[in-house]
């Protein structure tokens, strides 16, 4: 199985985290991701990388396991592809993204609400008689075809990863909104539920604020979603 020492993300951050980014010449091959790093190191400002909850460690049945799916919606997945790289243009551009299938992109997060369903940025809890603030929020993994291969360093090239926090939303009478804003652009994410024990599914709309240089920022909508309601929601 091949391994990384660390996780490698792109920066659809918080003004607490930084990105890595290397661009080293080359005469290669075009779809060779050696030519330009993009995929850089970020300081999780929830506590751990990648990951959401209160020791920064899920398990597969807790708000914040890889688990979400962002997939084409039906006839659209052509458009997909285009979509995601037009989502990723805020920092990158996309003929230096690889290919994407249309069920390559995953999404984990954590999210918490009041007691009338309003979505909270942060949320105060007690762990052990220390008052610890939790974060709201998306992180969405991008698998294309650079995945595993060999940067010049040596390392196997991760997934893409945005991760951006929650700024509003509510989830009343089965009806979810949610936004998640950062300085690079905002993520809509409209649904319903049925019950806890159910999906949480709708379509995801991309906003971007910023563009690489030579392109436009990004607006429409990235796909359809799927994911088990308290693998998402703070259902305690």
């Amino acid at each position: 199985m091949k391994t990384t020492t660390f996780k490698k993300t792109l920066s659809f951050v918080s003004l607490m985290s930084f990105m890595v980014l290397t661009v080293a010449c080359s005469q290669g091959k075009k779809d060779e991701p050696t030519t330009v790093q993009v995929r850089g190191d970020m300081i999780d400002v929830r506590g751990g990388s990648g990951t959401f909850g209160l020791n920064g460690a899920v398990g597969a049945g807790q708000p914040g396991a890889l688990v979400g799916r962002i997939l084409a919606e039906n006839g659209q997945e052509i458009q997909f592809e285009q979509a995601m790289k037009g989502f990723l243009s805020a920092t990158v551009a996309p003929d230096q993204v690889g290919e994407i299938g249309y069920s390559d992109v995953m999404f984990q997060g954590q999210i918490y609400f009041d007691a009338s369903g309003n979505a909270l940025a942060q949320k105060q809890i007690q762990l052990n008689g220390t008052t610890k603030t939790m974060n709201s929020g998306i992180r969405i993994e991008i698998t294309d075809s650079f995945t595993d291969d060999v940067d010049e360093q040596g390392n196997y090239i991760e997934p893409l990863s945005v991760q951006i926090p929650l700024k509003s939303g509510y989830a009343k009478g089965g009806q979810v909104q949610l936004i998640f804003e950062d300085q690079y652009g905002i993520l809509e994410m409209n649904g319903r539920y049925s019950s806890p024990n159910s999906a949480f599914e709708g379509l995801i709309k991309a906003t971007n604020k910023t563009a690489v240089q030579g392109s436009s920022p990004f607006v429409g909508h990235l796909g359809k979603f799927s994911i088990p309601v308290c693998q998402f929601f703070s259902c305690q």
